[in-house]
């Protein structure tokens, strides 16, 4: 066998291999709630029906047609459309989130059907038909010089402190462990001229403990894991409460003037906040206002500004 051909089969052998183990990575996820997922990520629900009628539904939504290939081989497909970035081919949920803060210098919440009907009324007083990729694109177009999403790669470096409020009440006497809470950036996250997290971008967090006063004057306590924030771009970016934070000015002038909302205790490697409060009920109430800190570095495409 010549040397060309020899390593022409060893590039093949080695893209099959990459491909193989692609597949194989993907393939480990359930359907079902892979399905979910993009179903709630474009719908900000689930819909009805079985899960070959769920997913033609969701490529007509988001590409226009249904896709000659297999269950899980859509499924990535899909999920690379909606949350992949590459500098030339960026992801649906970064081309709604850079026309938002175009438009608007915020980042919204919601349905990705509905963040993009809203711009189209905010635009031209209407909503368009058609697949999503296609209605994004146009928007991009007209809205961006042009016609691209101008950006670079950036590290994001832990550390990183970002202003959140809370959404969602959270109460000691009516919460349970594993109830979700919502939370929002405050202030524009910057690095250089180039944005990371926007103002208005919101998550979710878990209630991790509950532990309730004491017939002693023990204090009440509760204990949230704030998980991620989305940058951007939509990279999802693990952020927790860190003694660094708990030190910060603001966060120190808030806590000490926070007799509603009791004392912000720090948490196990950074990634939890508490609540105690002496003997009592008490709540963390919405609006309460605090800092973040990156826990992990990650690398994103974000947006010159």
């Amino acid at each position: 066998m010549s040397k060309v051909s020899r390593k022409t089969l060893i590039g093949l052998f080695g893209l099959l291999l990459v491909a193989a183990m692609s597949l194989a990575e993907t393939s480990a996820q359930n359907p079902l709630e892979w399905l979910n997922r993009l179903e709630t990520e474009t719908y900000g629900k689930t819909v009805q029906g079985g899960l070959f009628e769920w997913l033609n539904r969701l490529e007509q939504t988001l590409i226009g047609k249904n896709r000659d290939e297999n269950l899980v081989e859509r499924l990535a497909y899909l999920d690379r459309l909606l949350y992949v970035n590459q500098p030339h081919d960026i992801s649906l949920i970064y081309k709604v989130q850079a026309l938002e803060w175009l438009i608007y210098k915020a980042a919204g919440s919601g349905a990705l059907a509905d963040r993009t009907g809203n711009i189209e009324m905010t635009l031209f007083q209407r909503k368009f038909s058609g697949p999503l990729n296609q209605r994004l694109e146009k928007l991009i177009s007209q809205i961006f010089p042009d016609g691209v999403v101008k950006g670079a790669w950036v590290t994001i470096p832990e550390g990183l402190q970002v202003k959140v409020k809370m959404i969602d009440t959270i109460h000691s006497a009516t919460n349970k462990v594993g109830d979700e809470f919502r939370y929002e950036v405050v202030e524009t996250v910057y690095q250089g001229r180039q944005v990371i997290f926007p103002r208005g971008m919101t998550s979710r967090g878990v209630l991790k403990t509950v532990k309730r006063p004491g017939k002693m004057g023990n204090d009440a306590r509760l204990t949230l894991d704030f998980r991620e924030i989305r940058a951007l771009d939509g990279t999802p970016v693990k952020v927790g409460y860190s003694l660094k934070a708990k030190d910060n000015e603001h966060s120190r002038s808030w806590v000490v003037g926070a007799s509603t909302a009791g004392m912000l205790a720090f948490g196990p490697e950074g990634i939890l906040i508490g609540l105690a409060v002496k003997g009592k009920e008490k709540e963390i109430p919405t609006e309460t206002e605090f800092y973040l800190e990156v826990t992990e570095s990650v690398r994103v495409f974000t947006l010159l500004e």
